[in-house]
């Protein structure tokens, strides 16, 4: 019978383990994210490619507002909720896919860090979607190898970007003199 004690208490041992690695995206350490290209951000933000925009509220809640583009291609849906980091979605006007994904956090220094746990927490998201911002080019480079485009956009802003094989997928990641070069924004856009 001490056996079986044994064995049952090393059930329940197991159980629990099993369970807390199980549990939620928000306990995740971003520092054990896989390796990633841009092919892996066929989901991002909890936003799948394909995804049309009625389903959005399912997977970030209610939208703070939207607009149309000038030429009534696109309307842009902003989910403006945390402060310092806005974010939009950008879906087709006339079939209502998806097309982009825009998000920035605008705040410096130890700010930073809080406001981008604040959107993580907000909307419920895997760290590992954000796990880029605040690390600089080389940090990102060295995660995902060379990129497709490396150029300076204005005097203190640079970008890098990587496309998928077929292009279907295109991946920005902006930097910021201001902000110590690192990442404060990144855009994803699906091409269909």
């Amino acid at each position: 019978m001490p056996c079986m004690k044994k064995l049952l208490v090393f059930l329940v041992l197991i159980a629990t383990v099993s369970l807390s690695a199980c549990s939620g995206n928000s306990t995740e350490d971003p520092n054990k994210c896989e390796d990633v290209s841009a092919a892996d951000f066929i989901t991002f933000l909890g936003v799948k490619y394909g995804m049309v925009e009625t389903k959005l509220d399912e997977v970030l809640g209610q939208s703070s507002g939207g607009e149309y583009v000038s030429d009534s291609s696109q309307f842009i849906f902003y989910f403006n909720w945390v402060d310092r980091v806005p974010l939009s979605i950008w879906t087709n006007g006339e079939n209502t896919l998806v097309q982009t994904i825009f998000i920035e956090i605008l705040s410096y220094e130890e700010k930073f860090e809080n406001d981008k746990q604040a959107v993580i927490d907000k909307f419920d998201l895997d760290p590992c979607d954000l796990r880029f911002m605040g690390m600089t080019a080389d940090e990102i480079i060295a995660i995902m190898g060379d990129p497709d485009e490396k150029r300076d956009l204005e005097e203190g802003v640079s970008q890098i970007s990587y496309d998928t094989k077929d292009y279907s997928c295109n991946v920005c990641f902006k930097f910021y003199e201001s902000q110590g070069n690192i990442c404060s924004s990144i855009r994803v856009t699906w091409f269909y």
